[in-house]
């Protein structure tokens, strides 16, 4: 569960936007979130594509 900055709710938070951007050695995945308090904050993952299997 994500959890707001700043009023610490996890119920109300949604996700509002995504992004993932490919990379020659790197994958990131950036995540927008709203909450229902008004706040909005960014969460990112950035990953090394060297172990990715294809099936």
């Amino acid at each position: 569960m994500i959890e707001c900055p700043n009023c610490g709710s996890t119920a109300q938070v949604r996700l509002e936007h995504h992004e993932t951007y490919i990379w020659q050695k790197e994958i990131a995945v950036y995540l927008e979130y709203k909450c229902g308090c008004g706040q909005r904050f960014v969460t990112s993952i950035i990953t090394n594509r060297e172990n990715e299997k294809i099936t």
